[in-house]
């Protein structure tokens, strides 16, 4: 089944690109790939990224995220790999999926503030 691109998805995806162009993420990329191993962390961007709710647009708002649904996810993600942006983005929102369908309340409860913000 396709993913439904409404008019919504659509502003998502040019605000996500236009973060993406400002913060210069390929460039991060780049500097990611030429710097030594041992010292890559995530990019400069990231803790920004987190705070704008992203890492968590699929996880309900009663566990801490923003209640929107892996099509948001999916639109974000996009433009992520479009400009081959560095940053656990993948791992971090899979984790959480995984949280969401199959944790207990308990845990949902305090691992999702984690959601929110770069850890």
């Amino acid at each position: 089944m396709p993913i439904a691109i409404t008019e919504e998805h659509r502003s998502l995806a040019e605000t996500t690109a236009d973060f993406l162009a400002k913060r210069n993420a390929r460039d991060a990329t780049r500097a990611l790939l030429a710097a030594d191993a041992g010292a890559q962390s995530p990019p400069a961007f990231w803790q920004e990224l987190a705070s704008l709710g992203w890492l968590g647009l699929h996880v309900p708002e009663q566990y801490g995220g923003s209640g929107y649904g892996l099509e948001e996810l999916a639109v974000v993600a996009e433009q992520m790999g479009r400009v081959l942006a560095p940053g656990p983005f993948a791992p971090t929102t899979i984790a959480s999926a995984v949280l969401v369908a199959a944790a207990d309340a308990g845990t949902k409860e305090n691992c999702c503030p984690a959601w929110r913000t770069a850890r």
